[in-house]
C-alpha cells in the first residue's frame, strides 16, 4: 500500500468512495524522511482528487467480511524522538 497526498481536495467530492477501495493515481512520487533526514517510505502526490480513479469499488460494509490480518497495525517505523 503506497499513500496518496492530495494536494488540492474538492470539498464538493465525497472522499467515503476512496476508503478501502483499489485506486490509481496520476501523480509524482515523493519520499518520505524521517527526523534524521533518512527515507523511510514513498508516497505518491496527485493535484486533485480527478486525478483520482477507483479501479475497484470498497465492500459496502466493511464489518459484515471475514477479518483481515493486521500485520501494519504493529509494525514500527523509524521516525524517532
Amino acid at each position: 500500500m503506497i499513500p496518496v497526498r492530495i494536494v488540492q481536495a474538492d470539498a464538493k467530492r465525497p472522499v467515503n468512495e476512496l476508503i478501502d477501495a483499489e485506486i490509481t493515481a496520476d501523480g509524482i512520487g515523493s519520499p518520505l524522511f524521517d527526523r534524521e533526514h533518512r527515507i523511510y517510505g514513498f508516497q505518491v502526490v496527485a493535484q486533485t482528487l480527478d486525478d483520482v480513479k477507483v479501479t475497484r469499488a470498497s465492500p459496502g460494509d466493511r464489518f459484515t467480511g471475514p477479518p483481515s490480518p493486521s500485520r501494519r497495525s504493529c509494525a514500527s517505523t523509524p521516525i524517532g524522538p
